[in-house]
């Protein structure tokens, strides 16, 4: 097995990797596997940092590329458009997706009581799952989950989102770094949005700077204790203390079984039904009383009419000459 990489090192396409079959390959994202003349080559197809474990295993950080969703990535999207049961998203991808109605939440709204932008317009952000996704088709999310809700505070930032596992970092060490040198509230999409509730403007503009760093050094080893001398070097110079302020909390509404629309709703087919009728005539409404007195005085006439029409048939066979 020969690695002609280090760690961290930077590649660009058609750069060699690693010759050998006994090389072991984390992802297939950026490396393609050549053979030539019997031998197998690992060459890279994308411009990436080198990721090499201690035991050899090796894997390719792209630093370009746009976003290609997967089932089961949370990302933060924008409805880009409206339809009776269903929300386009834009999810910075090559194409759209999809929000049906069903999986907006576990008690979805009725579309036909109420239209759908009363919970989600054009402009709105979300943070939602990726749900089903195999190239056929727009992917499909969904917002069931407690995790998942319409955000509207915070401040929206976008990056490259082949850097965003260098603003996570290594098992989440430099997202949680984040959070408690700022306290603030930060929540990233795969797809390279992220959205920051800072206690105050200064820090959010000093977490902002931050960010923009870990993009511009995503190549850099020892990024996490970088960042973390940088935001402590800011806070000293603006005199922020962070030990008493709390994260800002984004919770998510839920939406009601029934809306005072559909209570509405309901007492309008209760009097369609007759019940709201006969609730106003057992309360004596003037109303009610003068159609069923009006009602009974037109059968009255009708069947005296009857009668008289009758009594005037017979009387006049009676008058008619005999031949």
């Amino acid at each position: 097995m020969n690695i002609f990489v280090t760690h961290h090192q930077v590649v660009i396409p058609g750069d060699p990797l690693a010759a050998g079959g006994s090389v072991k390959i984390i992802g297939k994202e950026g490396i393609q596997k050549v053979v030539e003349d019997g031998k197998t080559v690992y060459v890279a197809t994308r411009i990436g940092l080198i990721n090499l474990t201690e035991d050899g295993k090796l894997s390719l950080v792209p630093l370009e590329g746009c976003y290609l969703p997967k089932e089961g990535d949370d990302i933060i999207g924008k409805i880009v458009n409206v339809g009776l049961t269903t929300w386009t998203v834009d999810i910075r991808g090559p194409y759209f997706a999809i929000l049906p109605l069903n999986n907006y939440s576990e008690t979805p709204p009725d579309p036909l009581r109420e239209p759908i932008t009363n919970y989600l317009n054009i402009g709105d952000l979300i943070l939602a799952r990726v749900q089903t996704y195999d190239r056929t088709r727009d992917p499909i999310l969904s917002m069931i989950g407690e995790n998942y809700m319409k955000l509207d505070k915070g401040r929206l930032i976008e990056i490259d989102p082949v850097k965003v596992p260098r603003v996570i970092g290594k098992k989440g060490s430099m997202i949680a770094m984040l959070k408690e040198e700022t306290a603030s509230n930060i929540i990233v999409g795969k797809n390279g949005r992220i959205v920051i509730l800072a206690p105050t403007l200064d820090l959010e503009i000093i977490l902002i700077e931050a960010l923009q760093k870990i993009v511009k050094e995503a190549h850099v080893s020892g990024l996490t204790d970088r960042v973390k001398e940088f935001l402590q070097h800011k806070k000293k110079e603006l005199g922020i203390d962070t030990a008493s302020l709390k994260a800002p909390v984004l919770t998510k509404k839920k939406v009601p079984r029934r809306s005072s629309r559909q209570r509405s709703g309901d007492s309008r087919g209760e009097r369609r039904r007759g019940t709201g009728h006969r609730r106003d005539y057992q309360g004596g409404g003037r109303r009610d009383s003068r159609r069923q007195s009006h009602s009974q005085s037109r059968k009255s006439s009708s069947r005296q009419g009857g009668t008289r029409s009758r009594n005037r048939t017979s009387s006049t066979k009676q008058r008619r000459p005999e031949k």
